[in-house]
């Protein structure tokens, strides 16, 4: 039962770190978004004409396996609670920005930075749910 055993908390950041800098790539490399199309939307009080054609109809046609998997990854991103975790994982991986541009952005240590990240590895594991990030100490 996955809820008594111990996350081994190096191997899980390893595995997610894997996923992101590799698979997660190879998913982006065959969605049909730009990485101008994975920033979160942004609400304005300008006024637009109406929309008249069927948006879900579009949004199913358009939408393939790759982008419902950037999509998973983003809520996972998302739904992490440290506002500084969630900025490092979007500059990185949504962004594909420089560690050193990442660091300058945020204004903290190289340190402090990574340790971010690490935290972010292991919430972004147990948030992810299309495939399971975490891995667990055996039991002896």
């Amino acid at each position: 039962m996955e809820i008594l055993r111990e996350l081994d908390e190096k191997a899980t950041r390893a595995r997610v770190k894997n996923f992101l800098n590799d698979e997660f790539k190879q998913i982006l490399s065959t969605s049909s978004k730009s990485a101008a199309d994975l920033q979160s939307p942004t609400i304005s009080d300008m006024p637009s004409s109406p929309n008249y054609g069927n948006a879900n109809e579009n949004t199913i046609i358009n939408t393939t396996d790759a982008d419902i998997a950037i999509q998973e990854v983003i809520e996972a991103i998302n739904t992490i609670d440290d506002e500084d975790s969630v900025k490092i994982l979007k500059f990185r991986f949504l962004l594909m920005l420089d560690w050193n541009l990442i660091n300058a952005r945020l204004s903290v240590s190289e340190a402090t930075m990574y340790r971010y990240f690490d935290k972010a590895c292991i919430q972004f594991a147990r948030n992810y749910k299309r495939i399971n990030l975490c891995i667990y100490k055996d039991k002896i």
